[in-house]
């Protein structure tokens, strides 16, 4: 008997089925679907992952064993952050293109973390301000 139903769509048997079919490859289907979800998690780890040099992180991933630091990454180059270099490129950033929200700055820089930190130290020194979720310079 089929009987439509507005909501998810369903199926009631009305005797017993063999499973012996679907049974067979569950135990295939339920590693299939753990390994998946095992390798989503380690790409979401990878995205979100703020610590550690992305290229040691992938060379874990892939079983290697040398942990060496590449210096070109993200990660490796908000750890090196010389901030009152970053300071300085932030205001030529900012004079250069007045009105500038942060998300074009987070993107001009290599660390986003810390240029936030940079944006706002400077606006606690008043020497830049907000309107509108743009920064202007004080002048």
């Amino acid at each position: 008997d089929y009987k439509k139903y507005t909501g998810h769509t369903q199926i009631k048997f009305l005797c017993n089925r063999d499973d012996s079919a679907i049974n067979m490859y569950a135990k295939e289907i339920r590693k299939f679907f753990e390994i998946k979800k095992e390798k989503a998690l380690k790409v979401l780890e990878y995205v979100q992952n703020t610590e550690i040099c992305r290229q040691w992180f992938l060379s874990a991933y892939f079983g290697e064993t040398e942990k060496i630091h590449c210096g070109k990454c993200d990660v490796c180059m908000c750890g090196e952050t010389d901030f009152e270099t970053l300071e300085k490129e932030v205001l030529d950033f900012i004079r250069e293109h007045e009105g500038v929200e942060m998300y074009h700055l987070k993107a001009q820089f290599a660390c986003p973390e810390n240029t936030e930190k940079v944006v706002k130290k400077l606006l606690e020194k008043k020497t830049i301000f907000e309107r509108q979720g743009k920064f202007y310079l004080a002048r």
